[in-house]
């Protein structure tokens, strides 16, 4: 095969630099076409379902909009992949030709037939340009080459299809690893955005680095330029042409036309492995409205005091590198750093966008300039954590606070409107509730009118005070017909309301009237007729008061999660409940919500989970009488539960209603967790402490009681939320909810605290003691009831501490506990949800009277020291504290700090 003049100057090039890679380039220039191009050429346009799918095909980086056009001329035969320098992975064609296809790229992102990992060694360096090409060495023994063990690695995966290197023709090599889609989507279906599309890519192109990494061992530190981790960017086309630039490493002369040959490639035609490297679990990200922690474009702007905060971070960061930060700018994909090459650089052409780490070097002296060190997050991600530096370091902002309120008020209940099922996660008393109740009239524009509302919160307590909050709101308002037309009512449960009415009077429960074989309300109407008189005339003042008016029911969470069973508790809406001839099954029409606003979710909220030693008592239950479990009847299911747990009564018995949802669901229904113990407290010694929990088994399956067999329980479904952690379980259980994090920068109240090694669940006590007699408030585990103390999770969302001087005591979880919040950190992915679970706790117990509820009373913190540190050397957690620490430390304390050298670290955290 006779070379090209092109082949032949590239050979001169590299026999003139290393000897030995002749035969590797003489190899690759007498290569015809390549695997990758044949898969390239057939994928190039897909017609599915009235959906084109198309790989990009590019001469130059700057094809308008990464369009189809030339990927149509593929598909045609009328070129090939190699006319082009680049190509790119999948994208969608909007099949109506709305112009859509002219959007930007990440907006039509899509998995397509394959989708292709490139890894590329951007150093401008011709010692490391050789060394890369070296590892295609030996050529005869393949698998034992660099290249070749890397590919064996990854034909463990049953979708591995292909490996190919490709020489960019300048400093680099492509290497581009290929995986299959079908076996993934098998497993997942279900469609998959083109915000979950990039998310996923770049997670499955971060777990292939440790591989790349593991197999190729680039020297002096050289890790792969990351701007290919994103699914959108164009690559390297095998044996493409591109024209040489200044200084190309091998010597060729500016203006040189260079082909880049696939030095290597091998493809798996067959592959009957079991394990499927691409992961649906990973493909779930959904695009967030309001979020903190980058992306592609903010939707905050920034202040003159933010923007002047995050150039100086930039200038000190890029000092010596050899670019120059001329400044920040918006621009319609979000900020843009801007950057000379040199002092003498007089136009700032290199630029850094938010979803990268390194500047694109472009412009005069470009080349010139070395290798510049990535920032610790993406550009986008680093402008928040930069304006939560500088929201730190300002303190609380009373006066923002009333921004934000008026902000939420304004843009909540569209955002409401605009989704059917959504989570709103935001700090203590910025009034999310509040700008949902004085904004239900909009619930006439998305349900049946005189459908009733339904607001659900922790207590009754809770549910009564925003009841009267709603009314004196609606009472004070301008006159008109729509004052009127709405009413807020505190809705108890059947079982709450016997309660009330039977005063002190022995209750009866559903095991009587099982027993009696009647309903529990026959029963006392039977046995108790001054409790059901009692309680006719308490729901007769309920309706009346209703009637002519649409009802906004206050009330707990309990009632809204068994609304669908369409229990009494709900029948007793209609005011023919009690009539002899009411039909039940006509009464869900008269009683189905318009909207939904359930407060202060939790992990139980989204998730049912159990241990092994549960799971296993849950499999014995099941096993004695499975026939029950199948259908409605509740009667059966409580005769085989109780004389089930009669018999086995122990430290892993479930609940009855926990037990009776997790076998009418299946438990085929849950995942099995192996957890992988993450050791977030740190100690020296884990895995000889109560707390490890490698390779334990936990059982998990998302809930769904807000369906109403096909339907939603709601026209609307709104979760709210102050923490992160339950924020993380809803996001992964609930595929179709719109997860909403509003930008609140109100800076940060003080909490003053004290840390120390000795302050544990034991002790937490005797620390209480010292509080008993006051009116001090003290919340912590295991106090048990005393006076003017409450538990972390009984605390969330109490409104009624305002004026109250506060502390707080922080300790380790039970083992219990924190085995729980590792399943679920490993079925999320994640090793730090233990210490955000304790970030929630604190800014909870924290928001109680501090942040937008300070009236100035008092808030003292006492933490464990090994957990204080725990916490604040883990960013991703220490950036959810939405409060500063004021610590103080005893002159032992000190002592070791100095001695330690802990001192910078302390100052950084105002250590006083």
């Amino acid at each position: 095969m006779k070379l090209k003049k092109h082949d032949c100057d590239l050979l001169a090039a590299v026999e003139s630099t290393d000897k030995k890679l002749v035969h590797l380039f003489r190899r690759a220039a007498r290569r015809g076409t390549s695997k990758l191009e044949t898969l390239l050429a057939a994928d190039a346009v897909s017609r599915d379902d009235g959906q084109v799918t198309y790989h990009c095909m590019a001469r130059d980086q700057f094809i308008h909009g990464q369009n189809h056009l030339e990927a149509e001329r593929v598909a045609a035969g009328d070129a090939r992949p190699r006319d082009y320098q680049f190509f790119g992975n999948p994208l969608i064609v909007d099949p109506k030709g709305s112009g859509k296809e002219w959007a930007s790229p990440s907006s039509r992102a899509t998995l397509g037939r394959h989708l292709i990992y490139t890894f590329e060694f951007d150093h401008n360096d011709p010692a490391f340009l050789l060394e890369q090409c070296r590892w295609a060495m030996p050529l005869k023994e393949w698998w034992k080459s660099q290249f070749g063990k890397l590919f064996r690695d990854l034909k463990q995966f049953g979708d591995f299809r292909l490996m190919n290197v490709t020489y960019s023709g300048g400093k680099s090599l492509h290497i581009h690893l290929v995986f299959e889609t079908a076996l993934m989507m098998d497993r997942a279906k279900t469609e998959v955005s083109p915000a979950a599309v990039r998310a996923g890519y770049r997670a499955h192109w971060l777990r292939l680095h440790d591989a790349v990494m593991e197999h190729l061992r680039p020297s002096g530190g050289i890790t792969p330029d990351d701007t290919l981790a994103t699914s959108t960017a164009l690559r390297r086309t095998p044996n493409g042409h591109r024209i040489v630039g200044d200084e190309h490493p091998l010597g060729l002369t500016s203006g040189t036309k260079v082909r880049q040959v696939v030095l290597w490639e091998q493809g798996v035609e067959r592959n009957a492995a079991e394990p499927v490297f691409h992961s649906p679990s990973l493909f779930t990200a959904k695009p967030m409205q309001a979020k903190r922690g980058g992306g592609s474009t903010r939707r905050t702007l920034l202040t003159d005091a933010q923007l002047t905060y995050a150039e100086s971070w930039l200038q000190d960061f890029y000092n010596g590198t050899g670019v120059l930060l001329a400044g920040i700018e918006l621009t319609n994909n979000g900020y843009v750093a801007r950057f000379h090459n040199s002092a003498a650089d007089g136009h700032p052409a290199s630029m850094l966008t938010e979803a990268f780490v390194t500047p694109v070097l472009r412009g005069r002296g470009a080349a010139s300039v070395g290798p510049i060190r990535p920032l610790p997050l993406t550009f986008g991600q680093m402008l928040d954590h930069l304006v939560s530096e500088l929201d730190e370091a300002k303190g609380f902002d009373p006066a923002a606070l009333d921004i934000v309120r008026h902000r939420l008020a304004s843009f909540v209940p569209y955002w409401i409107v605009g989704n059917g099922m959504s989570l709103i996660h935001a700090g203590e008393g910025v009034g999310k509730s509040t700008s949902i109740m004085r904004h239900i009239d909009l619930s006439l524009a998305t349900g049946r009118r005189g459908q009733p509302s339904m607001f659900a919160f922790s207590t009754y307590t809770d549910a009564a005070l925003k009841a009267q909050e709603f009314n004196s709101g609606r009472a004070s308002a301008s006159d008109g017909p729509s004052d009127t037309e709405f009413v807020g009512v505190e809705w108890r449960s059947f079982s709450r309301l016997y309660s009330d009415m039977a005063k002190g009077a022995e209750l009866l429960t559903v095991d009587d009237a099982d027993e009696a074989d009647v309903t529990l309300w026959s029963l006392i109407q039977m046995r108790q007729p001054d409790v059901a008189r009692a309680m006719r005339e308490e729901l007769g003042q309920i309706w009346r008061k209703i009637e002519g008016r649409t009802a906004v029911l206050f009330t707990v969470h309990d009632v809204a999660h068994q609304w669908a069973d369409n229990t009494f508790t709900r029948r007793m809406l209609c005011p023919d409940f009690l009539d002899d001839g009411f039909d039940a099954a006509a009464s869900r029409a008269r009683t189905e919500l318009n909207w939904l606003v359930h407060d202060e979710v939790s992990i139980s909220t989204f998730l049912d989970r159990f241990n092994e030693g549960q799971m296993k008592w849950l499999q014995g239950l099941n096993a004695s009488g499975a026939s029950v479990w199948s259908s409605g009847g509740s009667k059966r299911q409580r005769a085989v539960y109780e004389k089930f747990a009669d018999k086995n009564y122990g430290d892993h018995a479930v609940e009855r209603g926990n037990a009776q949802r997790a076998l009418r669901a299946g438990l085929e229904a849950f995942e099995h967790v192996v957890i992988s113990d993450a050791a977030e407290y740190g100690f020296k010694n884990h895995t000889t402490t109560p707390f490890a929990c490698e390779r334990q088994s936990y059982f998990v399956r998302p809930r769904d009681w807000w369906m109403e067999g096909e339907r939603p329980v709601a026209s609307r479904i709104v979760f709210l939320t102050t923490e992160i952690v339950p924020s993380l379980i809803a996001q992964n259980a609930v595929r179709s909810l719109v997860y909403l994090r509003p930008t609140t920068n109100i800076g940060r109240d003080v909490i003053d605290g004290y840390a120390a090694r000795g302050i544990n669940a034991e002790n937490g006590p005797d620390i209480a003691q010292k509080y008993a007699g006051t009116s001090t408030w003290v919340i912590a585990n295991k106090l048990e009831g005393a006076k003017n103390t409450v538990s972390p999770f009984a605390v969330r969302g109490r409104n009624d501490l305002a004026d109250a001087d506060i502390v707080q005591i922080v300790t380790t979880f039970h083992p219990h506990h924190y085995r729980e919040l590792q399943a679920l950190g490993t079925w999320l992915g994640r090793d730090d949800l233990a210490l955000l679970a304790h970030v929630d706790q604190i800014n909870q117990s924290s928001g109680r009277n501090r942040g937008a509820r300070n009236n100035g009373a008092s808030h003292r913190v006492y933490i464990n020291l090994t957990l204080f540190r725990a916490i604040m050397n883990t960013p991703a957690v220490r950036d959810e504290l939405r409060y500063i620490w004021r610590l103080e430390m005893d002159e032992f304390q000190r002592k070791n700090a100095r001695l330690r050298d802990d001192r910078a670290e302390d100052d950084d955290w105002r250590i006083a």
